[in-house]
């Protein structure tokens, strides 16, 4: 993540927090979010940015409004799936952590406002999508291929396309169809970087993985459909007949079935397809740019 990101993101907590413990935790879990390493957020939001001929000394901090609204929504995401143990906001008191979650997306809209305040609808939308895709695959809806791409495209690629338009948000002179082809991007990005992710869940044993929380993937629905023959006790986890206890008793049979069903490679396959087509029309904007080339090296890290 680039310093200027980083430091644009301590300057909104403390322009908005003043409260000392507030503060110092809000940046604890900035810090930790730093300590993962590269963020493709601020990547997107600043590569896109140049690459439609900005050059905007703000862009750091709107780089920096990315990242605070997507680590509020990961805070949101462990919290509802009760994973990431060792997350600092895991291990706080839980009411600090849902007090954060409202810290981090309050200072980003109302730095939002201050700058792009026309925009601002197109920002709320875009997030407001990703909390009804967060939602269908809480209460468990997907139950088709369909069903899991439509909550992807909204919980996932939803988020790619804020990245992006953080980066746009106040070029006077953007090309819609231009624009429209970006946010196309968008969707296949999110699609092959959740497919990633997704498929390298379903091997863990821990509370990481997508099985024990009952959710339908796409690896999973692959797996669905040959198990009450091939594998009975992952049909009847999901139908409420054993325990997760009993089914992590039978992990090795659990392993064993994965790795022979198939579902990973049938995974990997769509994943590459969508991470081909991100590419293709990555590789067909009408735009000569160096920062094309960033983009898309930033693209193809997130789809693996």
């Amino acid at each position: 993540m680039h310093q200027r990101v980083i430091s644009e993101m301590y300057r909104i907590i403390d322009v908005y927090f003043h409260v000392t413990d507030l503060n110092a935790l809000l940046k604890t879990f900035v810090k930790d979010k730093i300590s993962e390493g590269g963020s493709i957020w601020s990547d997107f939001t600043i590569n896109c940015h140049h690459m439609l001929g900005g050059g905007s000394p703000d862009i750091y901090a709107a780089a920096a409004q990315t990242e605070l609204i997507i680590l509020s929504l990961d805070i949101m995401d462990d919290l509802q799936d009760q994973d990431n143990s060792d997350k600092p906001w895991m291990t706080c008191d839980r009411t600090y952590a849902l007090n954060a979650i409202i810290a981090f997306l309050m200072a980003s809209i109302g730095e939002i406002s201050q700058n792009k305040a026309t925009h601002m609808t197109e920002v709320l939308q875009l997030i407001a999508r990703s909390i009804n895709g967060q939602h269908r695959d809480l209460n468990h809806s997907v139950a088709t291929e369909n069903d899991y791409i439509t909550m992807v495209q909204e919980k996932s690629s939803s988020l790619i396309h804020l990245s992006f338009c953080m980066g746009y948000l106040g070029l006077e002179e953007c090309d819609p169809a231009i624009l429209a082809h970006i946010n196309e991007i968008a969707q296949y990005v999110g699609l092959a970087a959740q497919l990633n992710n997704d498929t390298r869940d379903i091997t863990r044993i821990d509370q990481k993985n997508d099985i024990l929380q009952k959710k339908k993937t796409l690896p999973i629905l692959y797996l669905l459909k040959q198990s009450e023959d091939k594998f009975p006790p992952l049909h009847q986890y999901y139908n409420g007949l054993i325990t997760r206890e009993e089914l992590i008793e039978l992990k090795f049979e659990y392993q064993q079935y994965i790795n022979e069903s198939g579902c990973i490679e049938y995974a990997k396959t769509i994943q590459f397809l969508f991470a081909n087509k991100a590419e293709e029309l990555l590789e067909s904007l009408p735009i000569d740019s160096p920062w094309k080339d960033k983009l898309k090296e930033t693209v193809m890290a997130a789809v693996g």
